[in-house]
């Protein structure tokens, strides 16, 4: 019997097949999992914008409803903004709490919720001889 000696083992050619086959197969787990969490790096840059939107809503609400409040009377203690059904859908809500922070100042404090996540601002207002104004959004929030 006689033994080709330019060709190489089998076992060889195996293992090399096989390495090649698990090199691949971590390849591919490693982009999915990568895109797994670009995944859902994008949707909490969604709902993060999302929640800016509905903050952003409940101000200038606060601050259109801010025009008919009394100098003397308070205002209402809390209400709630009519968001669209296609965030509805997705437990988005806005509500606002008015309270009394000074003899001439209130403040609004909005928040907002989408599915788990939550924002909060608050809105300080001043009264002038000319009604409640907007004065400041409290940093920090």
């Amino acid at each position: 019997m006689t033994t080709n000696r330019n060709r190489p083992p089998r076992g060889f050619t195996i293992i090399v097949g096989i390495l090649l086959l698990g090199l691949i197969a971590v390849a591919v787990a490693l982009v999915t999992r990568q895109m797994g969490y670009e995944m859902k790096r994008t949707r909490a840059a969604y709902e993060d914008a999302q929640l800016r939107q509905l903050l952003l809503a409940g101000a200038q609400d606060a601050v259109a409803r801010a025009g008919s409040w009394d100098a003397d009377r308070p205002a209402p203690d809390h209400w709630e903004l009519e968001v669209p059904a296609s965030l509805r859908h997705l437990g988005a809500s806005v509500s606002m709490r008015v309270s009394e922070s000074g003899p001439d100042a209130r403040q609004v404090q909005i928040d907002a919720h989408l599915g788990r996540r939550d924002a909060t601002d608050t809105l300080q207002f001043s009264r002038t001889d000319r009604g409640w104004k907007f004065a400041k959004m409290a940093a920090g929030q």
